[in-house]
């Protein structure tokens, strides 16, 4: 049985989780697609790099912000082989 890989890059897991940046410092929270993320910096880029360049949109802190992941579901009736 394969165990899950964890996700340190915007390219793991083929982008099918969303993301969420948490600044540290005011707990404001913003949710996103990876892809919003690849647009800005690339899919090769690790979380860790991209925390100490995201700025919060409500305190204006660079740097201080956590990222969480979470897998998208399938919907209902996914057919894996149609």
């Amino acid at each position: 049985m394969a165990q899950d890989q964890p996700i340190r890059k915007l390219c793991d897991g083929f982008g099918q989780f969303r993301i969420t940046v948490t600044c540290q410092r005011c707990g404001h929270a913003r949710s996103m697609l990876p892809d919003a993320l690849a647009r800005l910096f690339s899919w090769e880029t690790t979380f860790e790099e991209i925390t100490t360049r995201m700025r919060c949109s409500n305190c204006e802190t660079r740097g201080r912000c956590a990222i969480t992941t979470l897998a998208l579901r399938k919907p209902r009736r996914w057919n894996t082989h149609p």
